[in-house]
């Protein structure tokens, strides 16, 4: 009993779908569209099919079929047809039906659902191409047999290298033109030589689905990577081994570089994943903070400055700022913190980040800060500043496993004029075949261990500030980062002549007060109408503009995350009076379009002067 078998000129590969459920065959035929799809929904149909002659590469079998057990089906499918393979595909897989499908003759064991429908392409793919390439063979070891000149043919026609080996002496005794190709080394040089000495001796061959992977070797010394299959040829009363090499270098590299891409993308999911869960954190926390700052602040006032319980008050606030500080770190590490390029002195910021770093440090590392004595300004966001000091100092640290020095160094060029930071150990160093890909996103040296990100982030905020980074590093003393920022004339002038002007009291302005958070809308509330305002809180951009088509106000304060309508959605909407947005998680700069923004957790000084602004800026 025996079935037609297709030739390699067939256009299409041919998969018998053995399964009582028609939504597998629809699935199979969708993902395999341009496979040729037989379908057979009980045992019985699929051996008529196959006992009527028609044609098929694979055969993918359920193990649980409404007539016979596709176990048992198994065996009989491979005696009908010798060279076609079978796929077992089951929803209650065990490692005894696996075993046990494998001894029967089944070449690979599928479990379904699928959660990567690419699986059962490739999976089912693999086999069609191991079929394909046994009846190649067979073809090639029959013409071998039969006739020298078609041996000759389709022996020289083959894309894949073809050896032919005694099997007793394993000495070469013909290849073809492929192989001349895949070794560089002339048939008259291959013949005759041992065939121990093609292949690569320190790369022990692997053994997987009737093929064999091992590495060649090629005349210049090269390795490059195979998979060969191997039958017998008897001619001449001697027995010889035909070996078919197909070159899989370039496959190999391919699927080491979709590995690679996969592996990226993951890293960069969990990423993103954790920058979310960090801003959600940030927007909780600072909504909380809101309240008891402004409380405290209410408290503080009540109670007047020589309170026994205002040392108490200060205690909080100054916790709540603490707390603010971690927030916005956590959404420095998100992606979704609000920059605020501020005029600063770098001296001062190396000055705090080194007392926070000298406290975390394991004593092995040592650091130094060294500033320069004069000032150091430059314009940029503080936060960013501190990120870049902090993952600079934590790779140096990590670069430094015996211990070392990391200096943390400002000095000013004002002949370019340029504040300089450096952040330099006496680590490892950096190998000069990597320098040059440090800052590329996702690339590391850390393993798992790295998100691949740090130095990317590092490079993106210098930039963007407007300065360059530069790295120097000799293996086995040291790496240097340099970063170089703008240094403006104004910046002096700015960062002193910063002193608050006095807070003025609202006038009996009506102030709307949007905020889904009822404490902070209530703290909101009292702390305005404290300070002279006539103030009203509702809960959702909706309400507000209810409440606007029925009163008067002269300024709204929204939270930007509102249910529903957002609060800048809302301020579009009401564009003909001032709006403050206010936020727990940092805002997009375009969105605002101009608007005034009020981080929370603000102060009452922060609400009340922004409040302020917003009104006289508005009468202008």
């Amino acid at each position: 009993m025996t079935t037609r078998l297709p030739t390699n000129s067939d256009p299409k590969r041919r998969v018998l779908v053995i399964d009582d459920e028609p939504v597998i065959h629809e699935l199979v035929a969708d993902i395999m569209d341009d496979y040729e799809i037989i379908s057979a929904e009980t045992g019985a149909a699929a051996k008529l099919i196959v006992t009527s002659g028609r044609a098929y590469d694979v055969a993918l079998v359920d193990k649980n079929l409404s007539d016979v057990s596709g176990l048992e089906l198994v065996p009989w499918l491979r005696q009908a047809c010798p060279d076609c393979e079978v796929v077992i595909i089951t929803a209650y897989p065990s490692m005894d039906s696996a075993l046990e499908a494998m001894s029967l003759g089944a070449t690979d064991y599928l479990i379904k659902p699928m959660r990567d429908i690419n699986e059962l392409r490739l999976r089912v793919g693999n086999a069609c191409e191991r079929v394909r390439q046994r009846r190649a063979e067979r073809k090639l070891v029959e013409a071998l047999e039969q006739s020298e000149l078609s041996y000759r043919e389709l022996y020289e026609a083959s894309p894949d290298a073809v050896l032919v080996i005694d099997a007793v002496t394993r000495v070469l005794h013909d290849a073809n033109s492929a192989a001349e190709r895949l070794y560089g080394r002339p048939r008259a040089q291959l013949v005759g030589m041992n065939a121990a000495d093609l292949t690569s001796p320190t790369a022990p061959p692997i053994v997987a689905n009737g093929l064999v992977r091992r590495r060649e070797k090629r005349a210049d010394g090269t390795l490059v990577s195979v998979e060969v299959t191997t039958s017998t040829l008897h001619r001449d009363d001697r027995v010889y081994v035909v070996e078919v090499i197909r070159d899989v270098s370039e496959r190999e590299r391919a699927d080491a570089e979709r590995a690679e891409l996969e592996k990226r993308l993951a890293r960069s999911t969990r990423f993103e994943e954790l920058g979310r869960l960090a801003a959600g954190v940030a927007h909780d926390v600072n909504n909380l903070l809101t309240v008891v700052r402004t409380n405290a602040e209410l408290a503080a006032e009540a109670i007047g400055a020589d309170h026994i319980a205002i040392e108490d008050l200060d205690q909080i606030q100054a916790a709540v700022t603490s707390a603010a500080d971690l927030t916005r770190r956590l959404l420095a590490f998100s992606g979704r913190q609000l920059v605020r390029p501020t005029v600063l002195d770098v001296n001062t910021l190396v000055a705090n980040v080194g007392k926070m770093l000298t406290r975390t440090f394991e004593a092995r590392a040592r650091l130094v800060v060294d500033t320069c004595p004069m000032p150091a300004m430059t314009k940029i966001d503080a936060s960013q500043l501190e990120q870049v000091i902090t993952n600079l100092a934590v790779n140096a640290r990590d670069a430094m496993p015996e211990g070392g020095t990391i200096t943390i160094r400002t000095r000013v060029r004002a002949d370019e004029p340029r504040v300089v930071l450096e952040v330099s150990d006496t680590g490892v160093g950096i190998p000069a075949d990597i320098l040059v890909d440090i800052f590329e996103p996702f690339f590391t040296t850390k393993g798992s261990g790295g998100t691949g990100l740090g130095l990317a982030t590092v490079r993106e905020i210098v930039t963007r500030s407007g300065g360059t980074i530069d790295v120097s590093s000799i293996p086995g003393r040291g790496t240097t980062f340099e970063i170089r920022l703008p240094w403006t004339d104004d910046a002096l002038a700015e960062a002193s002549g910063r002193a608050r002007t006095p807070v003025h009291a609202g006038r009996g302005e009506a102030v709307l007060v949007v905020e889904d958070d009822g404490a902070v809308c209530e703290a909101t509330r009292r702390l305005l109408g404290g300070a002279g305002y006539a103030v009203h809180g509702v809960r959702t951009a909706e309400d507000a503009l209810a409440t606007l088509a029925t009163g008067s106000a002269q300024l709204v304060i929204t939270d930007i995350d509102l249910p529903g309508m957002s609060g800048i959605d809302l301020a579009s909407q009401i564009s003909s009076l001032p709006v403050v947005l206010t936020s727990g998680r940092a805002a997009d700069a375009k969105r605002l379009e101009d608007r005034p923004f009020l981080p929370k957790p603000y102060s009452a000084d922060d609400l009340l002067r922004c409040v302020r602004d917003a009104l006289d800026g508005a009468r202008r």
